[in-house]
């Protein structure tokens, strides 16, 4: 077996995530087939730590034998589950409007708590009260019926105060927490006995301490904020590779001599080589970059694999309804405005089209008022997130992507893998290298001024394209499974990798 030990640092492991997850676990999880041991680190705290293993796992997100650690969990804690015990002193007055919840009085009359159990009987929260009805306190419980968060509340009854606990019980972290936003404003971590004024450099630390027993550990970096953190984490025996999964150019993300700032931690880490190695979504945008730090020696193209999609269906549907598909996060990123301005357009000459939108993200309120402005709510569709898009995806006739800015997009990959051709700007970074311009997909100047009238004009093209030619759009879309094949990509990670070890 190999010598290096790949551990991957994220903040969570949510059901709910990106691209970035996405691509991490699929990482990991091709390392894990030949390193003897693969980690996933996270530093977020969740009650629910546990079960979301077990979940990825069952799904195949995370392979089983990739080991996943916490800030907050002890993986070999005892798992048994503590009920609650009902003190026989005390008064219980079932709450007529709660199921399983009660106000309970102590030995001398007086209000104590408000408590709500799980059905199996273990504490889900407890509201801690003082006489007359004043709550200064509210703890929540994890599965097994231990404490696993403690909020204190000031005279307004807000949150003040914060302590965190591990699965066993045991204080982990505890923070001061802003007046207004209630977000901690520092971070007293028990188990170093150091006090940060942010998550990530906490989380590094103690990631720093977890692989002192760890001979050849080989650190991926996965975000911008990241960088600084982990140069504390030094040693002959480590190494580090950071991955750049977006755009690294400043807005309007066009020009290549234009860093944005929040990259100059990273180039600064590569120039001091205290970053081994850069990895890249693009030869486009490997290019870029080596045009302006000439770091020809560091970086490295490797991009995201396709599996086939076409197991979930029979054969590839054929005479679509004129539905058009975007999934993507409500998020300037996206550019989703022009994108519903396009279909406006489409509209004039294709009355009956629907395009859906799934995602998530601040900006669907704004989103929802400029599709009611337009008289659009029967054309035009905010679906919000879904875990299972390949469903809705093998459905659509057309993909829409007007993104300002990518690294390389996961969801043109689904779409060309589920036979669906895709209009797209030629956004920096990944468009031009995965859709062939008038076989799967066309790509629109992003710069151009009539942008909208040009990419309304192909989404037409297709959506009323002779069926016999829409089929071989439909075949040479399935072509991405072949051009970026699994076996491809995890070789040259391999690679990578025995070029450090």
């Amino acid at each position: 077996m190999k010598k290096l030990v790949p551990i991957v640092f994220l903040h969570n492991i949510k059901k709910v995530n990106g691209g970035l997850h996405k691509a991490a676990y699929h990482r990991i999880n091709t390392l894990s087939k030949v390193y003897k041991r693969a980690i996933i680190f996270t530093y977020g705290f969740d009650p629910e730590f546990q079960e979301l293993c077990k979940y990825h796992k069952e799904v195949g997100n995370i392979a089983e034998n990739v080991e996943i650690y916490n800030l907050y969990e002890n993986n070999n804690a005892d798992s048994s589950t503590q009920k609650y015990e009902k003190n026989p002193n005390y008064t219980y007055f079932a709450d007529a409007k709660q199921k399983n919840t009660y106000r309970v009085f102590d030995e001398k009359g007086r209000y104590h708590y408000y408590l709500r159990l799980h059905e199996d009987g273990t504490a889900n929260f407890k509201d801690v009260f003082t006489t007359p009805w004043k709550r200064y306190l509210k703890e929540i419980y994890g599965q097994n019926g231990k404490v696993r968060k403690a909020i204190y509340m000031d005279d307004r009854n807000k949150p003040s105060f914060n302590v965190l606990y591990s699965n066993e019980g045991k204080p982990v972290v505890s923070s001061s927490l802003h007046k207004d936003n209630f977000r901690p404003v520092n971070y007293f971590c028990h188990l170093n006995e150091r006090q940060y004024t942010d998550e990530i450099s906490m989380g590094v630390d103690v990631l720093k301490e977890f692989i002192k027993d760890i001979p050849h550990p080989l650190l991926f970096i996965e975000k911008r904020e990241h960088v600084k953190p982990f140069n504390r984490i030094k040693g002959a025996n480590i190494k580090k590779i950071y991955i750049l999964h977006n755009n690294h150019l400043d807005t309007p993300f066009t020009d290549i001599h234009k860093f944005s700032p929040s990259v100059d931690d990273l180039f600064e880490s590569i120039e001091n080589d205290e970053i081994d190695k850069l990895v890249v979504l693009t030869k486009e945008q490997q290019e870029d970059i080596n045009k302006i730090k000439h770091i020809e020696d560091k970086i490295k193209v490797i991009s995201h694999h396709q599996p086939k999609l076409t197991k979930f269906m029979e054969k590839l549907p054929e005479n679509k309804d004129p539905l058009i598909i975007s999934l993507a996060r409500y998020h300037n990123a996206k550019n989703l405005p022009e994108a519903i301005d396009i279909v406006k357009e489409v509209v004039k000459k294709i009355p009956k089209v629907r395009f859906e939108i799934y995602g998530y993200g601040p900006d669907k309120e704004k989103l929802q008022k400029q599709i009611d402005d337009a008289g659009l709510k029967d054309n035009i569709f905010l679906k919000g997130h879904v875990n299972n898009t390949i469903d809705r995806l093998k459905q659509a006739k057309l993909y829409l992507s007007t993104s300002n800015y990518e690294g390389f997009p996961l969801a043109l990959l689904e779409s060309l893998a589920c036979g669906v051709p895709i209009v797209s700007y030629n956004t920096k970074y990944g468009p031009i290298e995965i859709i062939r311009e008038n076989k799967d997909g066309f790509v629109i100047d992003k710069l151009s001024n009539d942008r909208i009238k040009q990419a309304a004009e192909k989404v037409i093209q297709i959506l009323q394209m002779p069926e016999n030619e829409y089929k071989k759009m439909q075949k040479n879309a399935l072509e991405i499974t072949k051009r970026q094949h699994e076996k491809k990509i995890n070789k040259l990670w391999l690679e990578l990798l025995d070029e450090l070890s």
